[in-house]
C-alpha cells in the first residue's frame, strides 16, 4: 500500500507526505504562536470569520469580565466602533457606528429580545448572568435577522455546557470603590452523554457615583437580580437546547420633572429607591432545535417573553407602567448542495403586545406583527468565499384608543399601518494567502418606524422632554457599502474597515422651540442621512518576547442628514491602545483611551471637550483563580462623554474606580 498524506493544522502550515505504511509513520509537531480568529455565528450559520464577508467580532465572558466594567454595555463600549447611550453608570445601551435603540436588533437565548428599547433613556438592562460569549455583527442584518438589524445585530450566546461527565461550579464577584458597589453571581453546570443542564444566578448593587472633583451625582445607584436556567438534550438526530431567564433591575433618575423629589441627605452607603426610578422586569423562554435529516439540517427556534416597564416618582408612587407580551419563531432550512456550497432558507416570525396599566401613559396600547423570509446562499472555492441573499419583510402596527394621548380632542389618533421591504446583500472574501484577507460587501436594511416614532404624545421623565409621534412616518431604508482588510502573522496583526451607509426616510427627534406645560417639545421627523467611517486596530505579540502584547484602535465616524445638519449622538474619534506584559503568572495591563473634542453637535446638543483615560491592571490566575486588581479613570479626569445624556445639564461621568474581581471555577 501507498499513501499520499496532506498533514495541516488551521491551515498555517501543509505538506504532502509519502509513506509506504501507516503504522511507522511518525508526525513531529513544533511549538509555535499562532492566534486565529473565533468562530462566528451568524444567521444560525457558524463559520470562521475570513469564511464570511460579514464584520462579526466576537467576545469571550473573560474578556467581557476583565476592565472594571459594571455592565455588559460599558465592556463592549471599549472596542472600536462601539459606544455607549448612557444616563449614568446603570442605564447605557449600545451604539454601532451611530445607530442603536431599534436600528440594532439583540438576540438573547437564540431569540430576539425587547424589554422597550425605543427610549433613549431605556438601556438594555442585561448582565453577563448565564452569558458565555457576545459576537458582534457589524452593517445590515436585515436578510439574516429581519426587521431593527439595519445597524447591526448584538447576539448574546449562552455558557457553554461543562464537559460530558462532569460538573463545573464558579463563583465570581466584582467590587467597586467608586460606587461602593458589588456584582456577585453563582452557577452549576453538569453535563451526561445524553442530558446537559446548567443554572446560573446573579446579584448586583451600586451606590451613587462620584465625578472626577468628588462630587456625588445622587441617585445614580442601580440594582438588580438575575436567574438564568437551561436544559440540552439530543435524540437520535433532535439536538435541543430550552432555556429560561428571568431579570428585575432597579435605575434611578438622576434628572427628574420634579427634581425636589430626589433625596441628597441619604448617606453614600444607602440603597433607597424612594426616588424617582425605573423598574425593568422581564422573563423570557426559548427552546432552540436543531434537526440533522438526510435532505439537510433544519433549525427551528421559538419562544415567548413577558416585560414590564415602570417609571416611579417616588414614595411608592407608580406613574408609567407597561407591558410587552411577545412571541417568536425562527426557521431555517440549510442544505449543503456540493462540497462548501450550501443553500439557506428560513422565516422570522415576531408577535409583540404593549399595554398601559399605569396612570401615565405616554405611547398608546397597540399590538405589532412582524414577519420575514428569506433565501441565502454560501460558496466557496480556491481563495474566495462568495455570499448573497434576497428576502422580504413586512410589518404590521395596530394602535387602541388609550386615555387622553389619542382621543377624539388629541393630535395623535389611533391608527393602523404596514410596512414591508425587500433585501438584498452580496459580497466576497478573498483570502490571497494565510496572512492576507480581503471583504467587500454591499447590504440593504429595513426598519419600520417604532410605536414611540409613531405615536408618543407625553412627558419623558429620563430626559425631560415632551415627544410627539408622527403618525405619517415611512420605513426607514438603507444601503451600507463596506471594505475589510485583515493581515494575521505569528506576530502581529492589523485590520481595517472602511464603509458608508446611505439611509433613506432617517427618523431622527427635532426640536420645535415650544413648550407645553414648561417642557420643550420635540417632534419625530425624517429626511435623507448619511453615515460613513472607518475603524482599524493592531496587536503586536513578537514569538521572540511572549511576554508582551500590545494593541491599538482607531475609529472615525461622521453623519449627516440630507439638508446638511449633524446626526444626534455621533461620537467623536476613539483612539485606544493596550500594553500587556506576562510575568511569572502575574499579567500587568494599563490601557490609554484618547476621545477627541466634538465641535459638530446636532441641532439640540452641545459640543465636547477632548479628554483621555488611563486604566491600569494587574492580574492573576492560576488553577481555576483569577483575581484582578485595577483602576479606571486613574487620573480622575473630569470628562463629558458625548453620547451622555446628562451632558447638557452639566453632569460629569464618574472619577476614578478601584475594582477588585474575583472569579473561582471548581
Amino acid at each position: 500500500l501507498h499513501f499520499n498524506l496532506q498533514v495541516s493544522f488551521l491551515g498555517y502550515e501543509s505538506k504532502v507526505i509519502e509513506v509506504d505504511s501507516l503504522s511507522d509513520l511518525l508526525i513531529e509537531l513544533n511549538e509555535g504562536n499562532l492566534e486565529i480568529g473565533n468562530m462566528v455565528v451568524y444567521g444560525n450559520r457558524s463559520e470562521a470569520q475570513n469564511k464570511t464577508p460579514l464584520n462579526i467580532t466576537s467576545f469571550s465572558k473573560e474578556e467581557l469580565n476583565q476592565g472594571g466594567a459594571y455592565n455588559l454595555v460599558d465592556a463592549l463600549s471599549k472596542q472600536a466602533g462601539i459606544n455607549s447611550l448612557s444616563s449614568g453608570n446603570g442605564i447605557s445601551k449600545p451604539v454601532i457606528r451611530g445607530l442603536y435603540g431599534n436600528r440594532i436588533q439583540t438576540v438573547l437565548m437564540g431569540i430576539r429580545f425587547d424589554n422597550q428599547q425605543w427610549q433613549d433613556e431605556h438601556g438594555l438592562g442585561l448582565d453577563d448572568v448565564g452569558i458565555g460569549s457576545v459576537e458582534i455583527l457589524k452593517g445590515p442584518a436585515s436578510l439574516l435577522y429581519g426587521s431593527e438589524a439595519m445597524g447591526g445585530v448584538i447576539r448574546f450566546m449562552d455558557e457553554m455546557p461543562a464537559a460530558i461527565d462532569s460538573t463545573e461550579t464558579s463563583f465570581q464577584t466584582s467590587f467597586f470603590g467608586n460606587t461602593l458597589g458589588n456584582n456577585s453571581s453563582f452557577g452549576i453546570k453538569t453535563s451526561s452523554d445524553k442530558i446537559k443542564w446548567q443554572i446560573h444566578a446573579g446579584l448586583q448593587s451600586q451606590g451613587d457615583y462620584f465625578d472626577g472633583y468628588h462630587h456625588r451625582v445622587f441617585n445614580s445607584r442601580f440594582d438588580g437580580a438575575a436567574i438564568s436556567t437551561s436544559l440540552s438534550f439530543h435524540h437520535k438526530l433532535w439536538y435541543s437546547t430550552n432555556s429560561f431567564r428571568t431579570d428585575v433591575n432597579r435605575f434611578g433618575f438622576i434628572i427628574d420633572s420634579g427634581y425636589f423629589r430626589i433625596d441628597t441627605t441619604q448617606s453614600v452607603m444607602s440603597r433607597s429607591f424612594i426616588g424617582p426610578h425605573h423598574q425593568v422586569m422581564l422573563g423570557i423562554f426559548s427552546s432552540q432545535n436543531n434537526f440533522y435529516l438526510p435532505k439537510g439540517e433544519w433549525k427551528i427556534n421559538f419562544g415567548a417573553g413577558a416585560n414590564n416597564r415602570q417609571e416611579q416618582e417616588g414614595g411608592n408612587r407608580i406613574s408609567l407602567n407597561m407591558n410587552m407580551l411577545s412571541s417568536s419563531l425562527n426557521a431555517q432550512w440549510l442544505h449543503n448542495i456540493s462540497g462548501d456550497d450550501e443553500l439557506s432558507v428560513g422565516i422570522n416570525f415576531l408577535n409583540e403586545m404593549n399595554r398601559n396599566i399605569g396612570s401615565r401613559k405616554i405611547i398608546p396600547d397597540a399590538n405589532m406583527i412582524e414577519y420575514s423570509v428569506a433565501s441565502y446562499f454560501h460558496k466557496q472555492w480556491k481563495q474566495h468565499v462568495f455570499e448573497c441573499g434576497v428576502g422580504y419583510s413586512g410589518k404590521s402596527i395596530t394602535s387602541f384608543l388609550t386615555g387622553e394621548i389619542n382621543n377624539a380632542q388629541s393630535e395623535i389618533q389611533p391608527f393602523s399601518k404596514t410596512f414591508s421591504s425587500v433585501n438584498a446583500s452580496a459580497g466576497n472574501s478573498f483570502n490571497f494567502n494565510k496572512n492576507w484577507c480581503i471583504k467587500l460587501i454591499a447590504a440593504s436594511g429595513y426598519r419600520a418606524p417604532n410605536l414611540a416614532e409613531l405615536s408618543s404624545n407625553g412627558l419623558h421623565e429620563g430626559t425631560m422632554r415632551w415627544e410627539i409621534g408622527n403618525t405619517k412616518l415611512l420605513s426607514e431604508k438603507n444601503l451600507n457599502v463596506e471594505a475589510d482588510i485583515f493581515y494575521t502573522s505569528k506576530s502581529f496583526s492589523f485590520t481595517a474597515a472602511f464603509w458608508q451607509n446611505q439611509f433613506q426616510n432617517y427618523i431622527y427627534l427635532s426640536p420645535t422651540n415650544t413648550q407645553y406645560v414648561g417642557f420643550d417639545i420635540y417632534r419625530y421627523v425624517q429626511e435623507q442621512a448619511v453615515l460613513n467611517g472607518s475603524e482599524a486596530s493592531v496587536d503586536f505579540h513578537p514569538a521572540q518576547i511572549n511576554w508582551l502584547d500590545l494593541t491599538s484602535s482607531l475609529s472615525l465616524l461622521n453623519g449627516k442628514t440630507g439638508s446638511g445638519n449633524y446626526l444626534r449622538f455621533i461620537s467623536p474619534s476613539k483612539f485606544q491602545s493596550t500594553v500587556e506584559i506576562e510575568l511569572n503568572e502575574f499579567q500587568i495591563a494599563s490601557n490609554y483611551e484618547f476621545h477627541a473634542a466634538q465641535n459638530h453637535p446636532a441641532q439640540f446638543e452641545t459640543s465636547t471637550p477632548s479628554y483621555s483615560l488611563i486604566d491600569f491592571s494587574v492580574t492573576k490566575k492560576i488553577k481555576g483563580v483569577n483575581f484582578e486588581l485595577g483602576c479606571n479613570n486613574l487620573l480622575n479626569t473630569v470628562y463629558f462623554d458625548h453620547l451622555s445624556l446628562y451632558k447638557d445639564y452639566g453632569i460629569y461621568n464618574q472619577g476614578r474606580n478601584i475594582y477588585l474581581n474575583l472569579s473561582i471555577t471548581f
